[in-house]
């Protein structure tokens, strides 16, 4: 049983597991919550129906309902606590990955 608990932990201690084509760290396994939230009432245009979140349109983004900004990342403290980093967050809920670029892609990206 120990050793189950001490794997819980580990999931959902977030890792780095790679970097952005702007250069910032993309994070995984922790357990943030996403600002976006389904929409409400019926589409539209396109295929029509109630907002399901079967498309990305289904979806929009609500400031401060979640812990992450419309990139799906946020600002953290560091050891030099006037100097926050920035970085990305893999979600469990829509949108899971970033879907915008906090700063500019490098060039060697395009």
């Amino acid at each position: 049983m120990e050793s189950l608990i001490k794997i819980n932990i580990i999931l959902l201690k977030p890792k780095l597991i790679g970097y952005a084509a702007d250069g910032f760290h993309i994070y995984s396994g922790g357990s943030v919550k996403s600002s976006y939230k389904l929409k409400n009432n019926t589409r539209k245009s396109g295929p029509g129906g109630r907002y399901d979140g079967t498309f990305i349109e289904d979806y929009e983004y609500v400031k401060d309902v979640g812990e992450l900004d419309k990139c799906n990342g946020k600002f953290v403290s560091t050891n030099n606590k006037n100097n926050p980093s920035y970085h990305y967050d893999l979600t469990k809920e829509f949108p899971y990955i970033p879907r915008y670029f906090r700063g500019t892609p490098d060039n060697s990206f395009f």
